[in-house]
């Protein structure tokens, strides 16, 4: 059975051993729920995007889609770059390294885009940061036809 909620409670976890002491919120992680508005600054916030493709055959059922990583924080503009940049390289890094993410039903993570500095708005707050987008493919096999 595909499980997005886990693979987006995955990429939560190797992302705060990454970027420790950082908040790092996931959703569908009922441990580190996404908050209505940042509690922290800096934070990350992970969530699923969009559906890029969804394959079944007699076999299995492949469902490939984004996950988006928003590197977020408060404060005066030009701060954002020079805090925030080291730590978008460190993510890109990390997921270099985790092409599978530790998990047997996922196939490949591939690096889609990665936003310039940009105006975020999250829960009624303004932040500024940055969006990285990434493609997950995952696999399990198809379910019993009715």
């Amino acid at each position: 059975m595909l499980d997005t909620a886990a693979v987006l409670a995955r990429v939560r976890e190797l992302v705060a051993g990454e970027l420790a002491p950082m908040a790092v919120y996931a959703a569908g992680d009922p441990d580190h729920p996404l908050p209505p508005a940042a509690a922290a600054s800096p934070a990350v916030f992970i969530y699923r995007g969009r559906t890029l493709e969804f394959e079944v055959s007699a076999a299995d059922q492949t469902h490939e889609y984004e996950v988006v990583i928003v590197l977020a924080q408060g404060g005066a503009w030009e701060a954002g770059q020079s805090d925030l940049l080291p730590h978008v390289d460190r993510l890109m890094d990390l997921f270099a390294r985790r092409l599978q993410l530790g998990r047997p039903d996922v196939v490949v993570v591939r690096f889609i885009e990665c936003s310039g500095l940009s105006a975020i708005d999250w829960g009624g707050q303004r932040l500024q940061g940055y969006e990285l987008r990434y493609a997950v493919r995952q696999r399990a096999p198809a379910a019993p036809g009715v």
